[in-house]
């Protein structure tokens, strides 16, 4: 069985797997205890990078819910993706880089 790559359906399908993959692509730039805010580098799949800054309630690509800013991580909540319990997937985004479920 061979597939064409350049039919409609699989170049849609194509684009929503690359959105997938670049929805979770965001790293800290910056966490101000004080004021309560995290500034966040989104990345994005066919523009620039863009810089938000968020508190806690607010959403990311109005579809990360920010739980918690903590000195080193936040917290985020995929309103679009539930994990195996029901609940939305929740993971933690850290200072260094790193990214891990919650």
């Amino acid at each position: 069985l061979q597939l064409d790559p350049d039919t409609p359906a699989l170049r849609k399908l194509a684009e929503s797997v690359k959105g997938e993959v670049f929805a979770y692509k965001m790293s800290i730039k910056e966490i101000d205890m004080q004021a309560g805010t995290v500034t966040l580098r989104v990345l994005y799949p066919d523009r620039p990078e863009d810089l938000v800054v968020k508190k806690k309630g607010e959403k990311v690509l109005n579809r990360f819910e920010v739980k918690s800013i903590m000195r080193d991580a936040v917290r985020l909540s995929d309103t679009q993706r539930k994990g195996k319990s029901g609940l939305n997937r929740e993971f933690k985004v850290f200072t260094d880089g790193s990214v891990k479920s919650a």
